[in-house]
């Protein structure tokens, strides 16, 4: 049941990665929760919020796309990010490394 859970909202996360909009709300609702039970079963079976999985999704996905040579600003948009400022201070935030020298290092 939890397995099933999880895959629904990696499913629908993926479904929609490039939307600026997906949020916690658009989340729980298409998953018929609120935002409250969402984040409480995500918290207990991955000790992370709702909020938090979205954007690490969404910072994997960015990475697949600069290794696969997009640049940085083309990288966010298709990530889902709003705006490639954003985009950038998350990726260094979670990767340690500005996309550009990222993509450099690892390509």
């Amino acid at each position: 049941m939890e397995t099933d859970f999880l895959q629904s909202v990696w499913t629908i996360i993926d479904d929609n990665i490039d939307e600026p909009l997906l949020s916690v709300e658009y989340l729980a609702s298409n998953l018929a929760v609120s935002k409250s039970t969402l984040n409480r079963k995500l918290s207990t079976l991955s000790g992370l919020s709702a909020n938090k999985i979205i954007k690490q999704q969404k910072l994997r996905k960015a990475r697949t796309l600069l290794m696969s040579g997009k640049n940085v600003s083309e990288t966010a948009y298709l990530a889902g990010f709003g705006t490639s400022s954003y985009f950038v201070q998350c990726f260094k935030e979670f990767y340690k490394e500005t996309p550009k020298t990222y993509s450099k290092n690892h390509s």
